[in-house]
């Protein structure tokens, strides 16, 4: 009876640490879809001859961690530029979005710092923006949505990065 229970812990054991980093829960589904996605709200634009800006709160973990802050205000906010959120108790420092061209789309990107290897989250989605005209261009607003994380790497502490595995939810 003890021996088998030790071979049991044994076996137990054994298939935890040939586990590696990858959780056991995202195993079971697509691994993007075990990461989930962000929510984005309060979104507003403005966009004028002399500058644009744009600002929206971003949430993750099911609604559970967040909001940070998204923000850019500049003369021209380009278009497939990466620009950083706001660092908020630690976590802005570590998300950043980009705009597709004609603000067509949204892209979402997350490092999430843990023990083992940095986990690179990526996700992009339609931006659902109703725009009215104004006198000095043209303003905008959006109700809440979400973003897909669409591909997932990792970064090991020697500085190599694991293929990228991607989602096969549009």
């Amino acid at each position: 009876m003890h021996a088998s229970t030790f071979f049991a812990s044994a076996a137990a054991l054994v298939s935890v640490a040939s586990a590696g980093t990858i959780p056991t829960f995202a195993k079971r589904f697509n691994v993007t879809e075990a990461w989930g996605q962000w929510q984005v709200t309060n979104l507003t634009f403005y966009d004028s001859p002399s500058s644009d800006s744009l600002s929206f709160q971003l949430w993750w973990d099911n609604g559970y961690s967040g909001p940070v802050q998204c923000s850019a205000s500049l003369y021209s906010i380009q278009d497939d530029s990466w620009y950083r959120c706001a660092a908020r108790e630690g976590y802005g420092d570590n998300l950043a979005f980009a705009l597709s061209e004609n603000w067509e789309n949204i892209s979402i990107s997350q490092k999430l710092y843990q023990s083992g290897p940095r986990v690179n989250l990526n996700g992009t989605a339609p931006l659902p923006i109703k725009w009215e005209n104004t006198i000095a261009g043209r303003q905008g607003a959006g109700d809440p949505f979400y973003v897909p994380v669409l591909s997932v790497s990792y970064t090991f502490g020697n500085g190599t990065t694991s293929p990228t595995e991607y989602s096969t939810r549009k």
